[in-house]
């Protein structure tokens, strides 16, 4: 099997066969690391050659849209910048997830969605349109991830959606984010208010698979410089020349190797491949 450089390709015995991309939408609480966990998966996406275009639903803050803008620094326009629906209107957000969702089949592109706090979206949809029934009759990995502080109403916003009926096929992961943990809090054990709940006991017992997401303390130095996770633990600069110290290089780096092997231990990287 030969992959190409876009990743959106193989051959086999000689004829090339398109393969299928991937959907990961973040649903949850807002202000729990949702987008930072999105963004990394999108870099990560890319960096393995494939092509992946962020859906940004998530109106009030617009992380993803700040993070991959229309237009690259050159001033030329990027096809795979983040793209929003025209309002929160429920019947705008529906026609613009409709129209990703035909757009991936035909297209070969990966989506990963930030939903933010507007789950009562997915809720509603789901009556006209069962995602991950859809997903599953044309073969197209689906992973829904929820992702969790240490606060116990983060796992009942989380529950409550997924005990709508609405959130089906795929895989479900759960994110545990400890860069949401209070300055000076060490994270062992910060976790087990939630891990210890019968609800999410009932999730790995279900399927649900863990994701630990450790804390990144120069996450806002990247962001101030425009430095892509890969290119700051890369030492490569950014359209301005910039590039990451070196102890925000080998911070990133050092993340970036806990993350990448969260994916492999949950099986996320395989779900996404």
């Amino acid at each position: 099997m030969d992959q190409n450089v876009e990743g959106t390709e193989f051959v086999r015995n000689g004829s090339p066969t398109r393969i299928s991309p991937w959907w990961l939408i973040r649903c949850g609480r807002g202000r729990v690391g949702g987008s930072t966990f999105l963004n990394f998966a999108i870099e990560w996406g890319r960096h393995r050659g494939r092509r992946v275009k962020p859906l940004d639903g998530d109106l009030r803050s617009r992380t993803l849209t700040a993070l991959y803008p229309a237009f690259r620094g050159d001033g030329t326009p990027d096809a795979d910048a983040a793209v929003s629906p025209p309002s929160e209107e429920l019947i705008d957000n529906k026609a613009w997830f409709t129209a990703e969702l035909d757009a991936s089949v035909e297209d070969g592109v990966c989506r990963a969605v930030d939903f933010g706090g507007g789950d009562r979206m997915i809720q509603e949809y789901g009556a006209d349109l069962r995602i991950g029934d859809f997903c599953a009759s044309l073969s197209l990995p689906l992973v829904w991830a929820f992702v969790l502080g240490p606060d116990e109403e983060d796992l009942r916003h989380v529950t409550q959606i997924l005990k709508s009926g609405q959130v089906t096929g795929g895989h479900l992961l759960l994110v545990m984010n400890e860069g949401v943990i209070r300055p000076g809090q060490k994270a062992t054990g910060v976790f087990d208010a939630v891990s210890g709940q019968a609800d999410y006991l009932q999730l790995l017992e279900d399927g649900a698979e863990v994701f630990i997401m450790p804390r990144l303390t120069c996450l806002d130095q990247l962001r101030e410089k425009g430095l892509s996770f890969y290119d700051a633990a890369g030492g490569r600069a950014d359209q301005k020349g910039r590039r990451a110290s070196p102890t925000t290089q080998h911070m990133t780096s050092a993340w970036l190797k806990v993350m990448e092997a969260q994916l492999e231990v949950s099986g996320a990287a395989k779900w996404m491949a």
